[in-house]
């Protein structure tokens, strides 16, 4: 029984003392989203009450520098304001020295925020979860120069 007390608290420790590293270096590597891209996005947006699926299509131009320009975007799905159709908008980006990074799409008044994932060919994969407290937008896309 003592072993498995030592054992407990051992792994207590090693979790709590842990140290959760956010990303470093932040805008280090935003040359390497340079030039014109084109995305899809899927994913759902509501409450724990009411849910709709919505697919996206789009496309952007990335300075290198951590500005998004030219950015158009088509959205449907379903139930009402749902779909958008050549929604022009801007965005900023940071790609830290791991190759991941952070946009943000400023949209018609309001703003989408994006994880993503530099791939080597200098594409990207992306995440989007806007959601607190049982509402909001969760999916998943890919961008492709």
């Amino acid at each position: 029984m003592r072993k498995l007390n030592v054992l407990l608290i051992l792994c207590f420790t090693l979790v709590f003392a842990s140290k959760v590293q956010g990303q470093t270096n932040s805008g280090v590597n935003n040359a390497e989203l340079k030039g014109s891209y084109a995305f899809t996005f899927s994913g759902n947006s509501g409450n724990v009450n009411v849910s709709a699926g919505f697919a996206s299509v789009g496309r952007f131009t990335a300075d290198g520098a951590g500005n998004l320009t030219n950015g158009e975007l088509d959205t449907n799905g379903a139930g009402g304001g749902a779909t958008m159709t050549a929604q022009p908008f801007t965005g900023t980006y940071s790609i830290g020295a791991d190759n991941r990074g952070v946009m943000t799409l400023n949209i018609s008044g309001g703003s989408a925020k994006l994880a993503f994932a530099m791939l080597a060919n200098g594409n990207a994969q992306f995440i989007e979860f806007d959601a607190s407290g049982g509402a909001g937008t969760t999916g998943s896309g890919t961008m492709e120069k």
